[in-house]
């Protein structure tokens, strides 16, 4: 049987409930960053239509000197931003492998340390904009707001009761 509580005792048990919650959204934001980190993966080395309306255009065509720049340098062909190994700025990992992301209290964050990700992001004078993080950040909303109210619904209801 229930018990019946005080007006101060619900104040103060809804007072606390912000820790529960927090708690519960820790591993939604640890889910929401691995979605947005796959689904930008996804668009290497394929073309993109446009996303969010045209706020993220289709990606452009590569021009024929790159393609022909990217081939001459081992490249396998017409893949978008998948840079051949004798392309890379920086020498290092491709800019496919080095998305990452980092849960830090409420707060998720995703990105890439590639130097040339801003390039492919944003566009140069030079190059149409490509854009992977934004574009799968806003395709995965959908699926992050709804396993963020499951969490939050599911810990109120524990904490609360039915």
């Amino acid at each position: 049987m229930a018990r019946n509580i005080t007006f101060d005792e619900l104040i103060v048990k809804i007072s606390a409930a912000h820790v529960i919650v927090d708690e519960a959204i820790k591993p939604a934001l640890e889910a929401a960053s691995v979605k947005v980190k796959e689904t930008a993966e996804q668009k290497f080395g394929h073309y993109q239509d446009s996303v969010a309306g045209g706020q993220f255009p289709a990606w452009a065509a590569l021009s024929t000197t790159y393609l022909q720049r990217k081939l001459a340098a081992g490249s396998s062909g017409d893949d978008p931003l998948i840079g051949a190994p004798g392309l890379r700025r920086d020498g290092g990992t491709p800019l496919s492998e080095s998305i990452q992301y980092t849960v830090r209290g409420l707060n998720a964050y995703i990105g890439t340390d590639s130097e040339v990700s801003e390039f492919h992001e944003f566009g140069t004078i030079h190059a149409p904009p490509r854009p992977f993080l934004r574009p799968a950040l806003f395709q995965s909303k959908q699926q992050i707001v709804k396993n963020m109210g499951a969490a939050v619904q599911a810990a109120l209801i524990s904490y609360f009761g039915k």
